[in-house]
């Protein structure tokens, strides 16, 4: 593939990753902004109004193979004070979203999860754990996983973890 045509893919999932926030959380057009593609920082810009919705440094990665350890400490780096997250996806497969665990247990108000699968590998194909936990729980998929650091994170369906995000942003307007 050429490198223009990896770019305009990268830009086109950027582009979903931002219409998809615009779409489920009540914010201006110019509240999330694709970044341009190898521009340093974070992949989706939000204003500080889209910040207080959603409290994550996003890095989209839009490729059928790469290493969610270098996406993730690539997520860290960028990341500041708000919590990281690489969203990802390869052909014909929804996008998913990998953060840290025991911000996702903060941030959903969960003690705990049980986890369709569980690894603690050096190297890991994240599609392939994907595919292997599917055709265990094709209903709700979460796999949890350890960087090189023995860090704890987990990844799911981008689609759940939207739903998540805009119950806690509704449940919390309720409550003001």
């Amino acid at each position: 593939m050429k490198p223009r045509s990896r770019k305009n893919k990268g830009r086109e999932f950027q582009n979903y990753v931002r219409d998809t926030l615009l779409e489920n959380f009540d914010l201006q057009q110019d509240d999330i902004r694709g970044a341009s593609m190898g521009a340093p920082g974070e992949d989706i810009q939000l204003s500080p109004a889209a910040r207080e919705k959603i409290p994550f440094s996003f890095e989209c990665k839009r490729q059928e193979r790469f290493s969610i350890y270098s996406a993730i400490d690539q997520s860290i780096y960028n990341s500041r004070e708000h919590i990281p997250a690489v969203i990802f996806r390869k052909n014909y497969m929804n996008p998913w979203i990998a953060m840290p665990y025991l911000e996702y247990l903060q941030l959903f108000d969960i003690d705990n999860i049980t986890p369709t699968l569980e690894l603690k590998k050096k190297r890991l194909n994240i599609y392939n754990a994907i595919d292997q936990a599917v055709l265990l729980d094709p209903e709700d998929t979460t796999i949890i996983f350890y960087t090189v650091e023995t860090n704890k994170w987990i990844a799911f369906e981008f689609d759940k973890f939207i739903k998540k995000l805009k119950n806690i942003c509704t449940n919390h307007k309720k409550q003001l």
